[in-house]
């Protein structure tokens, strides 16, 4: 798998096919964990917007 990217320069046409696949996959195996990724930063985001509206809102009424 590693030696096939390193003939892409000297030949263009056949050797980018490959590689084109080995990328796919490669963004296959790495949407799974990007997604992943982002819902737990969503779900992190959403807590902290939460807990800090929950933080003014006290902060408001103790005033």
């Amino acid at each position: 798998m590693q030696p096939q990217p390193t003939p892409a320069p000297q030949r263009p046409g056949g050797a980018d096919r490959p590689i084109l696949a080995t990328k796919s996959r490669v963004h296959r195996r790495t949407r799974r964990k990007e997604s992943s990724y982002l819902a737990m930063m969503f779900l992190m985001g959403a807590t902290f917007f939460l807990l800090s509206v929950v933080m003014i809102i006290a902060v408001v009424l103790f005033l």
